[in-house]
């Protein structure tokens, strides 16, 4: 065999290789999920706004907390100016209840003129004082006045007229009565009664009434004195 003959069998014997191009399809769009996107920014926003969310809720809370306390602390000064309103008005009660006391003393046979009345303001029975002083500027310093309790120179409610205790009250009224004389020489007083000839006697009570509240001192808060003159 030849050169050529050899050259002639190679190209007989080599197979042709045909290579088919198929045309490739495009890939496909990623699928949509509206969930999974909704989540996702759902949980960024979370993350995101999650700082600011706790700020407002601990200022609001803040806010609520300053009004309540304001509020409770005006609710307890009102309900404690109406206490105070009112024990003030138990003692006004008690010192005018003294006042009448001591009128129905003053017309019982226990005081005839100026007998018995003294300096010294016993059994509550005072002479006028003679530095000018009134007797009821004296009595501030006098611990049965303040405080209400047993003691002289005032005597307490009921002590002279059998009248009932009152209720209600840290401690009884007490009064005094003072003796002031007049004179008829200058004219009789139809409306008071007074007569032209013979000393006439008026008479000065001096009534201090106690509230309900006691403070720290044990003596009552609310003190009221009242004052009346009668004639007989």
């Amino acid at each position: 065999m030849n050169y050529r003959s050899l050259t002639r069998m190679e190209l007989t014997l080599t197979p042709i290789i045909t290579v088919a191009i198929m045309p490739t399809s495009p890939a496909p769009p990623p699928q949509w999920d509206e969930r999974s996107f909704v989540s996702h920014y759902a949980a960024f926003t979370v993350r995101k706004q999650q700082g600011a969310a706790l700020i407002t809720s601990l200022m609001f809370l803040v806010v609520m907390t300053l009004l309540v306390i304001s509020a409770m602390s005006g609710n307890i000064m009102e309900e404690r100016m109406a206490g105070n309103s009112r024990d003030r008005n138990v003692a006004f009660q008690a010192a005018e209840a003294a006042l009448r006391d001591a009128m129905r003393d003053i017309q019982s046979a226990r005081i005839s003129g100026n007998t018995g009345f003294d300096a010294s303001c016993t059994n509550g029975l005072c002479l006028p004082q003679t530095d000018g002083t009134p007797i009821w500027v004296d009595l501030r310093s006098n611990t049965a006045w303040t405080n209400g309790s047993s003691g002289t120179p005032s005597v307490a409610y009921g002590s002279q007229t059998g009248a009932a205790t009152l209720s209600g009250v840290a401690a009884q009224p007490r009064y005094v009565i003072e003796v002031l004389e007049t004179s008829g020489t200058v004219g009789g007083s139809l409306t008071l009664g007074f007569s032209a000839t013979q000393p006439n006697y008026a008479y000065r009570a001096t009534a201090r009434g106690y509230g309900n509240a006691v403070g720290s001192d044990g003596a009552p808060t609310s003190q009221v004195t009242l004052q009346a003159v009668y004639v007989k």
